[in-house]
This record gives C-alpha cells, structure tokens and sequence, in this order.
C-alpha cells in the first residue's frame, strides 16, 4: 500500500515538529488585552500566540493565507509572490519574498514556501510555512537573509474564529536569542492588531469587501474579547499526513521499511531526496570530471549539496561498497571513523560516524538510517537521515550534525557496466558558524563520488570488488529464476549466457582495473 501525502515534503517535518510541539508545558511571556505570547522550554525560539478574530474561520484563512492580500493589512512587511509550485502529485504550494524594514537594525528579507489546508482530524483550516534557499532568489542588496518556521491554525467558534499560531524565527546576523525573542513577539504584536482592524474596516455580512487600502487614520479601538480557553491539543492528521490510501501492491522494499519504527520518515525522505536530485536552480562550482552543485544557504547552519560523476562498476556493486562504514574514511577525507550501530534488514541499517575537525570548529559527529531500493530497470536509490538510537550516545567532545537528507541515486550506463552516481547532502552542521566552514563543506562533500571511484580502483580493494562480482553474478541468476517462475526450468543455452556473462563481468573489472593502475 502506497501512501499520498498531501503536504508537500519540504514542510511535513514544519507540520510534525509544531503540531507535537503543541503537547509541551508552555508559559505565559507576554499578554495584551486580545493576544497571549506562550513560550516552552522545551523548544527555545517556539513562540506560540492564540487570539480570537472576529470574522468566520473561512474569511479568516482567506485573509491569512492569500499572499496578495496580506500587503492589505500588513504595512511593516512587503510580500512579492515568485510562484506557485504543483508537484508531481499535484500538491499546489506558493513561493514568495518578503522585505521587512526593521527600527535600527539592517533590513531583512526572506524567501517563504506556504501550502494551506484543512484539517479533518481537528476540524481546522492549517497554513504551513517555511523559509527555502533558491540560487534564483539572492539576497536584496543591503538586506540580511534571515529564516522562519511556521503553523497557523484557524478553528471556527461561530461568528468568530480562534487564531493559533506556532512561529520560530532566525533573523541572521549577530543578534542575541534573547533580543530575537522580543522582535518575534514584537513583530507578530503589530501584525496581529494590523490583521484585526483590517477584519473590522472591511468585513461586511457576506464576506470580506473589496480592499480599501491602508488606513490613514487612528486604528478603531477593539474591546477586549472573552477569556480564551486553552485549545485542546491537536493531533498529528493521519489524513494530512498519509492522504488517501491507494490500492496498490507495494514492492518488497516497501514490504521491508513497513514494520520500522520509522516507516513514515523513510518513505518521506525517498520523496525529499527525489525533489533534491531533480530540482533545479543550483550554483553550479565545478563541472569536470564531477558536477558540483551546491543551494544558496546564506543563514543557519545548513550545508546543502549535489555531485555527479560516471563510476566505472555496476549499481548494486557501487551500492555494496559504499555500504560499509569501515572504507568510508579512505575515500571521504573529512570522515574519521564509522560503525554500524544496528542492522534491520537487508535494506536497512543505523549508522555512527565521527568526522575530523575543520579548525577552528570542533569535530563532529552523526547518527543516521540508511535505506535503499532497486527499481525495475536497476536504478539504486539509497537515503539517509538523522534518527536517534539507544546505543549510539553523543561522544564527549564531539557536535553532533543533523542529517536532514542524503543519499545516492545510482543509474546504469554502458549496458549495465558502469553507474552515473549523483550523491546529494543536505546536513544542519549546528552550531555558529563562519559562511567560509558552510562553503567549504558544501563544495568538498560532492567529491566523495570520485573518492568512491578511485577508492574501488585501487589495488587494495581488487579482492572485495571481485568477490562483489560473483555475487552480483549469483544474484542475476536468482533474478532470472524469479521470473521463470518456480515450476519453470530454464533452458540450457541461456545458464550458459549467464555464466558466460558472468565471465565477462570478471573480465572487464580486471581490464579496467590494469587500465587505471597502470
């Protein structure tokens, strides 16, 4: 059974985090006579803000989520929309720009992606937010790129609507966590009241009336609204979530990832690591013997990047090699050591890795699962991300980076004798760092193709490499008795193509291998 998600996959992990973020012991941080500011410790820089509008949950979700429209009613921040995506899967998701000039300090802009829906489970309108990194939207020139993360929900009471909101926020440059708190709820203090008298100066019976523009005049004073009753805890919308069930025989990878703890998240990050390998809109850094590309990160601590280059071995060799933990520092030079943790399945596995230290950072460190599928026509597709496990603890000394997505997409060329390997790395490397560190993991993780290619070529690995061949060997044949069925003999003259082929394999590995040595 295959899953449809309904939203799209850059912001389900928004959706996750903020919605289960909601089950934490918030306080109360600031509070005027119609808006209350909450904070949790358990999130640092979640600032939660429930208020009541008077106006109908759907005008209200109308009003919040229509980008054109909030230039009506929010003057502190110009929104410019760049466009509207539709996925694959027909998931519609806006893209936009937003300018804010702020008191003494330096303009900030950001670039937004947004999807709005309704959730069935809580019987509420949801609109997702999150900032994106894009080479073809660069920083404004005299602006600081800073970052947002986001959850409205709209929940109707009537003839009024109760207004949720879930927002972190990184506004870039050197401004204390503390300072930042004060600009968030100060910022979203404004837009809330312009928002509300916006409702008032406009709403009529019907609906919203037709926009009159910014008002020049003193702001109507609104009577303070009854006490707010907490809102119940949402739940995570299975239907949002999963989306409808479609009546398919899953594939046996599908089979082996189902029973996980963390079935959801590997189907989810297939999805990602599919949009990072075909999305486009990367700065090209390098396009021979390797293309490397890297997205445009200008705040956090986010390290994005894609390689490609042609690995003269078969797919599923290349996919056994990189596999093993142990030879990943011979071919990745930034890699200190690797073990693997835990082994689910054949398609499966945790992974402990340590990396050397880039002065003047401390070394790092991190905990992923990696997973892999073979399509039909023997495209390897592996991911990898950052999980939790009981028995790899943090080691002293050490950071440990977040693996948002990684991967490999491995294709056959040359008839099945060589692989086209794209490696993609998306990686939070934590911590405040200089842009210079970020650039420069960004523009030498891709080279880990060649290492790979090299390292497979090299004298000391022949031994491991042609033992792959016969198992590769043995597994073609499998294949070919699989689909003859298990009453059916197979003739023959085609075991004979088999071994015979099989012979060639050897044979071309060991010609390539003398070639490159010598």
């Amino acid at each position: 059974m295959k899953r449809r998600n309904m939203i799209n996959p850059y912001l389900r992990n928004v959706y996750k985090h903020l919605t289960q973020a909601s089950s934490d012991e918030w306080y109360l941080k600031h509070v005027t006579p119609h808006h209350r500011f909450m904070q949790t410790n358990d999130t640092p820089g979640l600032i939660r803000i429930s208020c009541v509008m008077p106006v109908d949950d759907q005008s209200l979700f109308e009003i919040v989520s229509d980008i054109e429209l909030q230039n009506q009613w929010d003057f502190h921040v110009s929104h410019v929309v760049i466009d509207d995506v539709e996925d694959k899967r027909g998931r519609l998701s806006t893209v936009y720009q937003c300018y804010n000039r702020m008191y003494m300090l330096w303009p900030r802009d950001v670039v937004v992606l947004q999807q709005s829906l309704f959730s069935s489970n809580d019987h509420c309108f949801i609109t997702l937010f999150k900032s994106v990194d894009h080479i073809d939207y660069p920083i404004t020139k005299q602006y600081v790129r800073c970052g947002i993360d986001g959850l409205i929900k709209i929940k109707n009471l009537g003839t009024s609507s109760l207004l949720e909101i879930f927002v972190s926020s990184e506004y870039g440059g050197w401004i204390p966590s503390l300072f930042s708190e004060k600009i968030l709820i100060f910022e979203w203090e404004k837009k809330l009241d312009a928002l509300k008298c916006y409702i008032t100066e406009n709403l009529v019976c019907n609906g919203i009336s037709t926009p009159i523009g910014p008002s020049h005049h003193a702001p109507i004073e609104i009577q303070p609204l009854p006490e707010i009753e907490p809102m119940s805890t949402p739940s995570l919308d299975k239907e949002i979530l999963e989306g409808d069930i479609v009546s398919e025989e899953a594939s046996s990878e599908e089979d082996y990832f189902s029973h996980l703890p963390f079935a959801d998240e590997i189907y989810d990050k297939f999805e990602l690591f599919d949009l990072f390998v075909n999305e486009t809109g990367w700065k090209s850094v390098k396009s021979s013997p390797i293309q490397i590309e890297i997205k445009d990160v200008s705040s956090g601590s986010m390290a994005t990047c894609r390689g490609t280059a042609d690995i003269p071995f078969p797919p599923w060799i290349v996919k056994e090699f990189i596999s093993v933990p142990e030879y990943k520092k011979y071919y990745d030079e930034q890699r200190k050591d690797g073990v693997l943790v835990a082994r689910y399945n054949e398609y499966c596995g945790v992974y402990h890795e340590w990396f050397k230290r880039i002065f003047p950072t401390t070394p790092r460190e991190v905990v992923y699962a990696a997973c892999w599928k073979e399509d039909a026509d023997g495209t390897i597709t592996t991911v990898a991300f950052s999980i939790d496990h009981p028995d790899a603890n943090a080691q002293s000394g050490h950071v440990r980076m977040i693996l948002e997505c990684g991967g490999w997409l491995l294709r056959s060329i040359e008839g099945g004798n060589a692989t086209r390997a794209t490696y993609v790395n998306s990686i939070d490397l934590n911590g405040s760092l200089p842009s210079s560190i970020k650039k420069s993991v960004a523009n030498k993780a891709p080279l880990v193709v060649l290492g790979v290619s090299e390292c497979m070529q090299s004298p000391t690995m022949s031994d491991y490499i042609k033992e792959k061949y016969e198992e590769w060997g043995e597994r073609k044949k499998k294949i070919v008795e699989h689909k003859s069925g298990p009453t059916d003999e197979i003739p023959d003259t085609p075991k004979k193509e088999i071994e015979l082929e099989e012979n060639m394999f050897v044979t071309y590995f060991l010609t390539i291998t003398n070639c490159k040595l010598s």
